[in-house]
């Protein structure tokens, strides 16, 4: 995420259009974090009782955790960089 290119620009306004960017992010981000959560319903619904899980529904998983630690890290980051909030529990 690269801040505005004008140079005259407030401290103040550059923040908030990072924090916009930053937000835009995570709402894109957690829509596919749905989108893959529902696909690996799917393969485990799909899956015979009994049967092991498919190294596809493994890998699913595997993007899933790195997707939802993306947005959990670039959301302390907008939670930190607040200066409205307090400090993260």
């Amino acid at each position: 995420m690269q801040p505005p290119q004008d140079e005259g620009a407030n401290p103040r306004d550059i923040q908030k259009g990072l924090a916009i960017a930053r937000t835009k992010e995570i709402r894109q981000e957690t829509d596919h974090l749905l989108e893959l959560a529902t696909e690996l319903k799917k393969t485990v619904d799909a899956s015979v009782s009994g049967d092991t899980l498919s190294l596809q529904a493994i890998k699913q998983t595997d993007e899933i955790e790195k997707l939802a630690k993306k947005v959990r890290n670039k959301m302390k980051e907008s939670y930190r960089l607040s200066p409205n909030l307090g400090k993260l529990p």
